[in-house]
C-alpha cells in the first residue's frame, strides 16, 4: 500500500487523476494548515481498499461527494460537521470513528462497520443501510431518517432513540438495542 501525503493527493486530484485505490492515507489532516485554503473534493475518485484509518475531515476542507470508498478503512476518523452525499461506502470500516454534527444522504452503507462510533447531532437519511453494524455506536441526537434498515444491528447502542413516526424509518430483521428484532408491517 502507498503513502502518500495530503498536498500530494490534492494534487493529483487537481490534475485530473480520479484513480486512488488501495493508497495509505492514514493520519492526513484535511484541514487548516496542513492544506491552506484547498478543499478535498471526492467527486469521480475511486478509493476503494484505501487505509483512511484516523484521518481528520473537518467542514470548510473536505467535500463528500459522488466518490467511491468500497472497503475503505476510516477507523478512528473524524467527520466534523461534514456532509457525505452520493457516495459508495459499501463495507467500509467506521469503527471508533466520529460523525459529530454531520449528515450523510443518498449513501450505499451496505456492510459497513460502525462499531463503537460516535455519532452527535447527526443523520443518515434517503440511504442504503442493509447489513450494517452498529454496535455500541453512541447515536446522541442521532439516527436514520427516510429510509429502510435491513438487517442492522444496533446490539449496544448507547443514546439510541427514534421518533419513527417523525423518521420515517422502516426496520427489516434490525437488531435493536435491547438485543430484540424489529420488522415493520
Amino acid at each position: 500500500m502507498a503513502k502518500i501525503t495530503v498536498i500530494e493527493l490534492l494534487d493529483r486530484y487537481e490534475a485530473g487523476e480520479r484513480d486512488f485505490r488501495g493508497l495509505d492515507l492514514s493520519g492526513l489532516e484535511f484541514f487548516g494548515s496542513s492544506i491552506g485554503k484547498r478543499k478535498f473534493i471526492t467527486r469521480g475518485a475511486d478509493f476503494t481498499g484505501a487505509n483512511m484509518s484516523q484521518c481528520i475531515f473537518l467542514s470548510g476542507n473536505t467535500s463528500f461527494g459522488g466518490g467511491i470508498f468500497r472497503h475503505v478503512d476510516f477507523t478512528g476518523a473524524e467527520f466534523s460537521d461534514n456532509g457525505i452525499r452520493d457516495c459508495d461506502m459499501s463495507f467500509a470500516n467506521f469503527t471508533g470513528a466520529d460523525f459529530g454534527e454531520s449528515a450523510s444522504s443518498r449513501v450505499d452503507y451496505e456492510g459497513a462497520d460502525f462499531t463503537n462510533a460516535v455519532f452527535f447531532q447527526s443523520s443518515i437519511f434517503k440511504s442504503v443501510v442493509t447489513d450494517a453494524i452498529f454496535r455500541g455506536a453512541k447515536l446522541e441526537e442521532s439516527g436514520p431518517k427516510d429510509g429502510k434498515l435491513t438487517r442492522v444491528d444496533f446490539t449496544g447502542a448507547k443514546m439510541f432513540t427514534l421518533d419513527v413516526g417523525r423518521r420515517k424509518v422502516i426496520f427489516d430483521q434490525t437488531i435493536m438495542p435491547d438485543c430484540s428484532i424489529r420488522t415493520d408491517s
